[in-house]
């Protein structure tokens, strides 16, 4: 038998192996390998998702700065001088074309940047600084005259003085827009609202300029009528039952339907539609004929009864800190409440809400929500709720049977909403006194050693003397004694005014207007009045009786006789002391002819002494003029400091990496 050859045995037997070591090593190798593909990858991942949380953030901010920047840039008051009492468009240093509208801006309590607020009136065919001139676009649905029989009432065509022919289509198509409108920011639930209110602008028919009150074929107001004989009908989509009265030939809810300026025409309604025309403020008569935006009673959000501002569920009593905590910011109302049944204004009251089997068929006869005026922050308490942020009154639920489950409002939520997951809003001014941006009523009105800049508490020009109050703001009035925290003692309200408050306002409730209350808040000067008579009080110019007896002044009136130097400033003599045309009651008043105004002021051009008669107390209407007055040459020049910058910064998280991001924008508003 033959054997396997010892050469072949051998070579069996010493065949190529891997050993311990070389396996130990290989699998390290491999080991090291994969570890630094995985930390390769980590890396990368990571790298991925940073980069794609930082274009989400990018594309959001960019997003964010491109509305508000669009906004501020379509701001119709684009010289932010506030308005005096009493001022003339005839004699104004500043036309009033460029002064339309209004500017509003409101920090509330200052230790918060959850309640600060803004609201400004835009008009898109503005393009000196933003090229685009797309208009504003809302809510309209169309409208009939249920009281034309004659089988026309559902064509547009036959009654196109309304909204929905706002937007250049005589089809119906339920939206409408407008080159203008009213735009309000704020915060409420962490999360930031833009809130768009179109003023009507009517297409002129066959070369005829309609009326901002929508009227049908027949001459009839369409919003006119009692509570069960409404003159029209809503035609084409509509959230409600059909069934009864109120789904076919008349409805309550006009914010569900509109998306437009308006006021109520008495305390019950019906809605009163405001137009173009309101931005104007040319100087008016009382009443109907001063329907201007600038005037706060005509402003969208605000009690067109009392002209204050309704941002807070209920006002609270400021002397019992204790009932402070039951009030709670609101800003404006949302879409998602002012879309309930209940809240109907202003074409009815506001109600309390109904069983859902009564709200489409007794909705005329429901019990009043307080007054029934949602805006009056006094006369129609509310209630939020913290977890839904949803005002309690308005969530489109049914209380009595709903108990265990939260409402969402009614079908127009969240249209409004700009950014989800916001922490803070927070709102300054540039103060040009004291350098730097503030809050409008900083400062402490007790401590006479704090710097006053432009937009200190001291220099608010609002402040009852008689009374130890300010009238103007959301919550006022604001009392200054006791040991009241700031929000509560002090407004932080800029506002543009409007010349002919004095008229329609009454901020103290008891329908006596007085000095406090027909000036602007806030009005900075280059160079501030003197007092007429700084040991009284009663006796002071165009100036809180807060002001510093140092306010910044150079030479103050001008006085016959007297040496002046090149670079001194003058105000024009104050006349009412004299016997040559004041009322000599030593009071300083914005509507006597010859009191000075302080939006001109003169510096001498040319060293010399001033007339030796009190008629040659230098006047002009306009900056840049040259008057001689004696051997002294002065030169007019515009006193007023406008608003010239506002910085917004909002903080919100990032909804991706749960980081938190600040976005801050410096708005110039100035010209």
């Amino acid at each position: 038998m033959n054997r396997p050859s010892a050469l072949y045995e051998t070579h069996r037997d010493t065949r190529a192996g891997f050993t311990l070591v070389e396996m130990l090593v290989s699998v390290t190798l491999v080991l090291l390998m994969m570890t630094m593909f995985a930390q390769i990858f980590s890396v990368a991942t990571s790298s991925v998702s940073k980069q794609r949380v930082i274009s989400e953030n990018d594309q959001k901010a960019r997003s964010i700065s491109t509305v508000i920047r669009g906004d501020v840039a379509k701001r119709t008051f684009t010289y932010p001088f506030p308005f005096y009492p009493g001022e003339d468009s005839a004699t104004s240093p500043t036309p009033f074309g460029s002064r339309a509208g209004y500017i509003y801006l409101n920090t509330n309590d200052p230790a918060s940047f959850a309640d600060d607020f803004l609201q400004f009136t835009v008009d898109s065919r503005l393009l000196t600084q933003n090229k685009d001139a797309t208009e504003y676009y809302g809510k309209a649905a169309s409208l009939a005259d249920f009281n034309d029989t004659g089988g026309n009432r559902a064509s547009l065509p036959s009654s196109p003085n309304q909204p929905d022919v706002d937007g250049g289509s005589l089809s119906p198509d339920y939206s409408s827009s407008s080159p203008a409108a009213q735009v309000a920011y704020f915060i409420r639930n962490g999360n930031l609202y833009r809130r768009v209110v179109l003023i009507r602008n009517p297409i002129d028919i066959a070369g005829k300029e309609l009326d901002s009150q929508p009227t049908s074929l027949l001459g009839n107001d369409f919003f006119a009528g009692d509570a069960t004989n409404r003159l029209f009908e809503v035609f084409g989509p509509n959230p409600y039952p059909t069934n009864g009265a109120y789904g076919t030939n008349r409805y309550n809810d006009f914010e569900l339907f509109f998306d437009f300026s308006a006021t109520a025409a008495t305390a019950t309604g019906p809605a009163k539609f405001l137009g173009m025309k309101a931005l104007s403020n040319e100087l008016a008569s009382a009443g109907a004929a001063n329907e201007a935006f600038g005037n706060p009673r005509f402003r969208y959000g605000f009690n067109q009864f009392t002209g204050q501002s309704r941002e807070y569920t209920r006002r609270g009593d400021p002397t019992v800190m204790a009932d402070l905590s039951s009030r709670g910011f609101i800003g404006r109302f949302t879409l998602a409440e002012t879309s309930t049944p209940a809240f109907n204004w202003p074409q009815r009251p506001s109600t309390v809400e109904l069983l859902s089997t009564q709200q489409w068929t007794n909705a005329d006869s429901a019990t009043l929500l307080g007054n029934g005026n949602p805006y009056d922050v006094n006369g129609c308490p509310l209630s939020l709720n913290l977890e839904t942020g949803m005002i309690e009154q308005f969530n489109g639920k049914d209380d009595t049977t709903e108990t265990t489950v939260d409402g969402r409002g009614g079908p127009r939520q969240m249209e409004d909403l700009l950014l989800a997951n916001v922490q803070e809003m927070r709102l300054e001014v540039w103060d040009n006194r004291a350098s730097r941006f503030v809050v409008p009523g900083y400062g402490s009105v007790s401590d006479p050693d704090s710097f006053v800049g432009d937009y200190h508490i001291r220099r608010n020009l609002q402040h009852d003397a008689g009374n130890g109050r300010f009238i103007y703001g959301p919550l006022a009035p604001y009392l200054i004694a006791g040991t009241l925290r700031d929000s509560d003692r002090q407004p932080h309200v800029f506002d543009t005014w409007h010349p002919r408050v004095d008229v329609d306002f009454s901020g103290d409730g008891i329908g006596v207007v007085g000095l406090h209350e027909v000036l602007p808040p806030y009005m900075p000067y280059r160079f501030y009045p003197p007092r007429r008579n700084a040991a009284d009080a009663t006796q002071r110019g165009p100036s809180s009786a807060l002001m510093p007896d140092d306010a910044a002044v150079n030479r103050g009136y001008w006085l016959p006789n007297t040496g002046y130097s090149v670079g001194d400033v003058v105000f024009t003599q104050w006349k009412d002391a004299t016997a040559l045309g004041g009322n000599n009651d030593n009071l300083f008043s914005f509507d006597e002819v010859d009191e000075p105004k302080f939006l001109i002021a003169y510096r001498c051009v040319a060293n010399g002494t001033s007339s030796s008669v009190i008629t040659g107390s230098p006047s002009a209407s306009a900056p840049g003029q040259r008057i001689s007055d004696g051997t002294t040459l002065w030169e007019s020049f515009d006193n007023r400091v406008p608003l010239t910058t506002i910085r917004m910064t909002l903080r919100y998280i990032n909804e991706t990496s749960g980081d938190p991001r600040q976005l801050t924008l410096v708005l110039p508003v100035d010209p």
